[in-house]
């Protein structure tokens, strides 16, 4: 299954992970920047997302991720290698700690008392 992983610096403690089905169909998940990195190296998430590092040869090679319910779910199988690199990139652009710095919050203040 094709994945691929977005990230805006304007939502900082965001990923946007996007999967193409076998039949074409594209399937979006929003998951937490820190569950991913966290997901890396131990058990990680509850509910419908869980990730944890998958060993190959005595190596965690694999970020294996479980997202859905249980009996409808998907497992899909992520390169740790290319994944840490790619949270890496995120951290550079919006390092730990400095994703408050980076939301418009008269602008989501504004959004809290107007939206129904």
């Amino acid at each position: 299954m094709e994945a691929t992983f977005g990230y805006d610096p304007y939502d900082p403690w965001a990923v946007r992970a996007c999967f193409r089905e076998p039949l074409g169909r594209l399937v979006a998940w929003d998951l937490s920047r820190e569950l991913l990195r966290s997901g890396t190296y131990a058990l990680s998430g509850e509910g419908e997302v869980r990730l944890w590092p998958l060993r190959s040869g005595g190596r965690h090679e694999y970020v294996r991720m479980r997202l859905g319910r249980d009996g409808a779910c998907a497992l899909v199988d992520v390169d740790r290698a290319d994944l840490r690199s790619w949270l890496r990139e995120t951290y550079a652009v919006v390092p730990d700690g400095y994703e408050a710095d980076r939301i418009d919050w008269k602008t989501e203040r504004a959004r809290l008392f107007t939206e129904e």
